[in-house]
Formats: C-alpha cells, sequence, structure tokens
C-alpha cells in the first residue's frame, strides 16, 4: 500500500469513527467522505455510494464554516432542515461507517 494510500484510508476511518462517537454529525461526515469516494478500491467505494446520496440530498445545508456567512433567521430555517436530515439519514449514515471501519481497521 503506498503512502498515498494509507493517507486516504486514515482520513476515512478518522471521519468515519468520529461519525460513530457522535463527534461529527451525518451531513458533514458525508461532505468529507464523498469527496473521497474516487479514491477508494470498488469494494470500498460501494459502501461510499450511501454518503455521496446524503451529500447530494443535503448539499444546500449550511454545515461548517458557511454558517458565518448566513442570515441568522435564515439558519434558524435551515437548523430545522439540518436537525430532520440528520435524523432521517442517521442509522444508513452509521451503517455504513461500521462498514467502512470494518473493511479498513486492519493491519497494513
Amino acid at each position: 500500500m503506498s503512502e498515498c494510500e494509507r493517507n486516504i484510508r486514515v482520513q476515512i476511518l478518522d471521519v468515519a469513527k468520529q461519525l460513530i462517537a457522535g463527534q461529527v454529525g451525518v451531513i458533514a461526515a458525508s461532505q468529507q467522505l464523498s469527496h473521497l469516494r474516487h479514491k477508494v478500491k470498488p469494494r470500498v467505494a460501494e459502501v461510499f455510494l450511501t454518503f455521496t446520496g446524503i451529500n447530494s440530498e443535503t448539499d444546500a445545508l449550511p454545515i461548517g464554516r458557511v454558517r458565518k456567512e448566513w442570515d441568522r433567521d435564515a439558519l434558524k430555517l435551515k437548523d430545522r432542515e439540518i436537525e430532520d436530515a440528520e435524523w432521517f439519514y442517521r442509522d444508513s449514515a452509521m451503517r455504513a461507517a461500521a462498514e467502512l471501519i470494518r473493511l479498513l481497521d486492519m493491519p497494513s
């Protein structure tokens, strides 16, 4: 395994474990993981379809740094949508994160 592949594996595992631990939300994890889907082997890439789908459905929601650019009243409305989306996608994201950990969390 190349150094680049190891780094990508570490990134993926870090986000997946943070999601499972409740340290990062479903939407934020999906944003981060969906950008890595083309850098993994096909058997792992299939698991990324969950995160790519969630990211596609929630990409208009203000997560992270972009929030400071939003109006407070608009954020209140979007925060309700974020809460609903986090709840709606939680189970499938947790299953996919657990599968990523199962597939990638092994000694190289």
